[in-house]
């Protein structure tokens, strides 16, 4: 939230509320080939945006980092991280730390090499990616590691290689590491709701919401 505005996000749209009424202020939806939910590892979902300068940053799940006006939810720029195709998704929410945007890629099942990469915050163009395993053949890699998250990881006896996956800069901020999580909460109760707002109907099906 910011200046009395609640922004939201999901897989498929990014919203502005208002803080007092929740009255939708703007929506801008997003779109990407819908063979791109095959490749997801961590659920069809969105984690969270933020928010510098004016503008909203999120990322999207065929892999791009896109940059929202806070105002108005008008599409600013949108860079293309990964190639879904090759197995790549982003569901994670972007921090921005002097002007850059860092998102990243956790490395899943896929067999995909986990990454953060940071973004010019103004114009959108890719400043840096460092991997948060090594290579094979680079300085810190072992003979036979596979990629943490891989199936071929999961092998009797490996140890867990301590290296961040993902990171989080809404909710609960944290570095998330194989086998660790460090967070810091907040909690804040209200007797009674002031609003609801829901982006959409609630859909049914079966017997199941």
């Amino acid at each position: 939230m910011k200046d009395g505005v609640v922004f939201l996000t999901d897989h498929e749209k990014t919203v502005a509320v208002d803080a007092l009424t929740g009255r939708e202020i703007w929506k801008t939806m997003v779109e990407y080939p819908p063979e791109t939910t095959r490749v997801v590892c961590c659920g069809i979902v969105n984690r969270g945006a933020a928010l510098f300068d004016g503008k909203l940053y999120r990322t999207t799940l065929d892999a791009n980092v896109i940059a929202l006006d806070a105002k108005t939810g008008k599409e600013v720029w949108r860079t293309k991280s990964s190639d879904p195709k090759d197995g790549y998704s982003m569901t994670v929410a972007p921090l921005v730390a002097n002007g850059v945007v860092i998102a990243g890629v956790a490395g899943a099942e896929y067999g995909i090499r986990g990454y953060l990469e940071g973004f010019d915050a103004q114009t959108g163009k890719s400043l840096w990616r460092t991997y948060t395993i090594p290579a094979k053949g680079e300085p810190g890699s072992r003979p036979g590691l596979a990629i943490p998250g891989s199936r071929a990881a999961a092998r009797p006896g490996s140890p867990a290689p301590m290296t961040p996956t993902s990171i989080s800069s809404t909710g609960a901020p944290a570095i998330r590491l194989r086998g660790i999580r460090s967070t810091a909460r907040a909690t804040i109760s209200t007797p009674t709701p002031c609003w609801r707002f829901s982006p959409r109907p609630a859909r049914w099906s079966g017997t199941s919401r």
